[in-house]
């Protein structure tokens, strides 16, 4: 086998990095509910800085939405591009009114509850 100094090395690109990261950030939660708005990567050696700007449904647990979103976009970019990636930065930067057909109430349920309360309801109760 030869040594590493002589295989040479990989270089992931900052825009490969990028979209990486704002995949990662995209796939944080429900399918749709994360809308990425802007990204952005610095690749220095084997570190990468990490910068996701996305906007969430409302209603949205900020706090917790985002440090999924954070946890999400840190652990995939390093895990897909073998560099090291400090705690991403995430910026909610918008909320947006869930589509008509996901707010609404649902077959079964009380006209005042939503989609997300009764998803929470059935775990409870399974």
């Amino acid at each position: 086998m030869t040594a590493p100094a002589e295989r040479g090395t990989t270089t992931v690109a900052d825009r490969a990095v990028r979209r990486i990261a704002e995949r990662a950030a995209g796939e944080a939660l429900l399918p749709g509910d994360v809308r990425v708005t802007h990204g952005a990567v610095s690749v220095q050696g084997r570190r990468a800085r990490v910068a996701v700007d996305v906007a969430l449904p409302y209603p949205a647990a900020l706090d917790e939405a985002g440090s999924r979103i954070q946890r999400r976009v840190t652990d995939r970019t390093a895990e897909l591009t073998g560099l090291t990636v400090p705690e991403a930065r995430v910026r909610i930067r918008g909320l947006s009114a869930r589509p008509a057909a996901a707010a609404g109430p649902v077959r079964g349920v009380g006209a005042g509850q939503l989609r997300g309360e009764v998803r929470h309801r059935v775990e409870r109760q399974g």
